[in-house]
């Protein structure tokens, strides 16, 4: 089977994990001084009844990535790691030697190598709420998956192993990072938190580890397909990262002397914290909270809500070959906002490992408030282009003033604000120079700033008029490109108002196929809404605004198809969004009573439409079982359609399950087939009748929460069908 963008490589999944011989890279012999590679095991098979946690598809944004072009898989990789006292000095020495661990990397990569930039950014992923969230990926994503990226995230806290279990025990069940000293022996920081049975300290050799893997040439590491070039450190975390970069990542060196970690990005990652549990976190003044002389390049994003936090780590950006340093302030900008929301667990996932579904509203806002839409993730992407291009090129990246403070003597340092209510100085970003709201703290929501927009009284009597507004605002974004604070491929995007990130948004895919009588055009809206483009005609099969959003772009239709009545098929305002003088509305016979001026096309049944010809193919509509049992349903209500243009056939799927009468079908170049709903629209029934018909493409379309994963792995050993994912969730 071919599979158009790669599928997920999927491998067999014993009852307990254990390291198969073909899939493990021993770890290498290295001199001293450098860093070990970990042994790695993977990808882990995905299933129906096997997941990844934090998959991307299982967020409350749920992200189509193979419609995107990008697989993701999931590795575990094993060695042993050292825990160490961070010196008043700032050096580390070992306290326990060579204590085994075993955890999980996260990848997410193009399926084409031909779309691989080079560059992989690796994220610790952030322990918050004993649970790994992928903060880091939640603002950046459509910056790396625009550029072609890669990203890895690593889970590296015991309690966030604690979680993996809980999700999954089977699956995770060789997951540690055990204590290699249990008794807490001089001990008194700890007191009564101290755990007996992991030890976070065990992190730091391990991300070490991690980065060196992505960088050799060990047999089944993840990216083995890839020319990895670049691989930077980033995220934001409460500050794990920054103690890891300050005390351990000038030691983490590759056998041929280079550093492990080309680059580093931090967003609001707090300041350094102690290395282990027995340890104490550096204090206020401690010289070890800021970062110095790396060896490689660091960009600190730092949001205005956490200039106070931050302050500690204050220092003057540097250009010298070993300390290259750059800090950028955002006024405006909020730690938690509506760029990472999105992507976070479903909140029924949340519930079933023991987390607040609200986390972190209710844990900063009560009574609850909206994140920020500030839209940072333009000026994250902003930074990381600054340092890949340094890195990459050499080219050095712009300067930024600080954002403003009061009373930085004193404990309670405040961020000054402009006469729009806003942080004073920092980037002097389009929305806080040409300026519709005030960001500002408000109450208890200590890490979410909420938004207060104008009144339009007040606009106008800054702006005058929209239109004033508007080339005021276009001229500071175009500064922002100028200046790079934000990458100028998204400079229109800002000009056009849209805040949210591209990716929150469902991707509309165009494939073209060439057939006797010209070419069609074939773009999939999402659900089961299709519409295709052909001699001049536009045709549109179960437009829904509820699952495809805003359809007021596509354009007017000759013909619409309905296969049946149920919500997300029949939408009467859709269908009247797209008629227009002559449109031909095309139903089944159960659908006839809801749209009484259409033509009804029966079981059998064919005629021309736009050019083209039509049939109804029985849909036996099977599915929808309530817990009363009852069919929403009868055999043979509802259409499949079989549509000819020229002399490619096309089969659209309605909602039935067996259909003997589409198994029996022939000759099909393009079939989509719907899935996911049990008990009759399962992967399993899917696949059978792809064996049967044998179309040369095949769109798995009306899927939900479990995606068209279990599909793909079905129909690996399948040859001569194209699997096209697109986003049809």
């Amino acid at each position: 089977m071919r599979t158009t963008p790669e599928a997920p490589r999927l491998r067999s999944f014993p009852a307990v994990l254990v390291f198969c011989a073909a899939t493990v890279a021993v770890a290498q012999t290295t001199p001293p001084g450098s860093v070990p590679v970990p042994a790695v095991s993977g990808p882990v098979e995905v299933t129906q009844d096997s997941r990844i946690y934090q998959a991307a598809f299982d967020a409350r944004a749920p992200l189509n990535l193979p419609a995107l072009g990008y697989v993701e898989e999931e590795y575990l990789f094993s060695g042993k790691a050292n825990v160490y006292d961070w010196l008043k000095n700032g050096e580390v020495s070992v306290r326990t030697a060579n204590a085994p661990y075993n955890t999980r990397m996260l990848v997410r990569r193009p399926g084409d190598p031909k779309r691989f930039s080079g560059t992989v950014w690796v994220e610790l992923l952030n322990p918050v709420s004993m649970t790994d969230m992928s903060l880091a990926w939640g603002y950046a994503n459509y910056y790396m998956l625009d550029r072609g990226d890669a990203y890895i995230g690593i889970s590296a806290a015991g309690d966030s192993l604690k979680t993996l279990k809980k999700f999954d025990a089977q699956r995770y069940a060789s997951l540690s990072m055990a204590n290699p000293a249990p008794l807490p022996q001089g001990c008194a920081v700890a007191g009564k938190d101290y755990s007996a049975e992991t030890e976070d300290g065990l992190r730091w050799d391990m991300l070490s580890q991690a980065g060196a893997l992505l960088k050799s040439t060990v047999p089944g590491r993840p990216l083995a397909s890839l020319n990895v070039q670049q691989v930077y450190l980033f995220g934001q975390n409460n500050g794990d990262t920054p103690t890891y970069i300050n005390a351990f990542s000038k030691h983490a060196k590759l056998t041929n002397g280079k550093p492990v970690w080309d680059g580093y990005l931090l967003k609001d990652s707090g300041v350094p914290m102690r290395t282990h549990q027995c340890d104490e976190r550096p204090t206020q003044n401690d010289p070890r909270r800021v970062v110095r002389n790396l060896g490689a390049p660091m960009v600190f994003v730092v949001t205005e809500n956490t200039i106070p936090n931050n302050f500690g780590s204050l220092r003057e950006d540097s250009d010298a070959p070993d300390d290259r340093y750059r800090r950028y302030e955002i006024p405006g900008s909020s730690h938690v906002d509506n760029a990472v929301m999105p992507w976070l667990p479903k909140p029924a996932i949340m519930s079933a490992v023991g987390i607040n579904p609200q986390w972190p509203e209710q844990q900063y806002c009560l009574p609850r408030q909206e994140a920020s839409d500030f839209p940072i993730h333009y000026y994250v992407a902003g930074a990381m282009q600054n340092l890949d291009e340094w890195v990459r090129k050499g080219t050095t990246p712009p300067r930024a003033q600080r954002i403003q403070i009061t009373g930085a003597e004193t404990k309670t340092p405040a961020v000054v604000s402009d006469q729009y209510g806003n942080g004073l100085g920092g980037i002097r970003n389009a929305y806080v120079e040409v300026p519709t709201a005030a960001y500002n703290q408000r109450g208890a929501c200590g890490s979410t700033q909420q938004k207060q927009a104008f009144t339009w009284e007040r606009l106008q009597a800054i702006y005058g008029s929209f239109e004033s507004y508007q080339v005021k605002f276009r001229a500071a974004v175009d500064r922002d490109a100028q200046q790079r604070w934000v990458p100028s491929a998204y400079a229109e995007r800002m000009k056009a108002g849209l805040i949210t990130m591209p990716t929150l948004q469902r991707q509309r895919v165009v494939d073209k196929l060439a057939t006797r009588d010209g070419q069609l055009e074939i773009t999939t809206l999402g659900h089961a809404a299709l519409m295709f483009r052909y001699g001049g005609k536009v045709i549109h099969v179960d437009p829904v605004t509820v699952f495809t959003g805003d359809l007021s772009d596509q354009p007017k239709a000759d013909l619409i198809l309905v296969t049946h009545e149920h919500a997300d098929h029949l939408d009467k305002d859709a269908i009247r969004l797209l008629s227009k003088s002559g449109t031909q509305v095309v139903v089944s016979r159960s659908t006839a009573s809801a749209l009484p001026n259409a033509t009804v096309l029966q079981n059998g049944e064919s005629g021309i439409y736009a050019g083209v010809k039509v049939e109804a193919i029985p849909s036996y509509n099977l599915n929808h079982v309530g817990s009363s049992g009852r069919l929403q349903h009868a055999p043979g209500e509802g259409n499949s359609y079989l549509i000819t243009f020229g002399d490619k056939r096309v089969v659209i799927g309605g909602d039935g399950g067996v259909v003997p009468e589409l198994n029996a079908l022939r000759n099909i170049e393009i079939a989509f087939l719907p899935m996911n709903l049990p008990p009759d629209r399962t992967a399993a029934i899917m696949v059978d009748t792809v064996k049967a018909m044998k179309p040369r493409v095949l769109y798995p379309h009306h899927y939900g929460d479990v995606g068209p994963w279990e599909a793909v792995r079905l129909l690996q050993a399948l040859s001569g069908t194209e699997v096209r994912i697109r986003d049809m969730r």
